[in-house]
């Protein structure tokens, strides 16, 4: 378990004493969001948590762009980062019953795995792809002009089930029109100001990780 913080500058419009006429002045500040990364390799993959502070910016465009940057300084390393969030199968279903009869696209973008121990279908397929093809990353789209795409099948409950363990992305749409993006559903665990304040001690540290991931 690794654990840290990353911030972010904030820049404030203030103004100085009367010396000067309370003439305005720009000030530097440092918003700053705790970070939990879980890289033990259990069946659910490698995981991340991330304080959200509006300042500093969404947990999953800070992450995303950790990855990104790691990437780039090490274009020859023979492997790739990639990060989804971790969602909830329900609230995809929840939007599948709300736009029944006018869902056109289903979208699933999977990354390649290389941590889940579980199998699955979906993951032997990309799995295999990666290995055989080469491919990072893979997209199914299925599409029906009317609007009468029904996703409910054991084949697409897999898929979903393989994005909610952080396995890619799920989009759901009618026309250009987005219902439904499993990236904007992350997973999210309310945390009381005072679990924090105990976290600067080893239990209480403890007791914070486990509440985050639940192991």
């Amino acid at each position: 378990m690794v654990v840290g913080r990353i911030g972010r500058p904030v820049r404030l419009e203030a103004h100085q004493g009367p010396k000067t006429k309370y003439a305005s002045q720009e000030l530097t500040t440092w918003e700053a969001s705790h970070v939990f990364i879980d890289a033990d390799g259990s069946p659910d993959g490698q995981m991340v948590g991330i304080e959200y502070q509006s300042l500093v910016g969404k947990p999953i465009a800070i992450l995303q762009s950790m990855v990104h940057h790691i990437n780039t300084q090490n274009p020859d390393s023979g492997w790739e980062m990639a990060a989804n969030t971790v969602s909830d199968s329900r609230d995809f279903w929840s939007a599948v019953k709300e736009h029944k009869g006018t869902i056109t696209d289903l979208e699933f973008t999977f990354v390649s795995p290389n941590i889940f121990k579980s199998v699955s279908e979906t993951e032997k397929a990309v799995r295999r792809l990666q290995e055989e093809n080469g491919a990072q990353s893979t997209t199914i789209r299925l599409h029906n002009e009317q609007g009468a795409l029904n996703p409910d099948s054991e084949l697409v409950r897999d898929h979903v089930s393989y994005v909610e363990r952080g396995g890619g992305v799920a989009v759901l749409k009618k026309g250009n029109r987005t219902l439904f993006n499993s990236q904007e559903k992350a997973k999210s665990v309310p945390i009381e100001e005072s679990a924090v304040e105990a976290a600067k001690e080893p239990a209480g540290l403890e007791r914070l990780i486990r509440r985050l991931f639940g192991r």
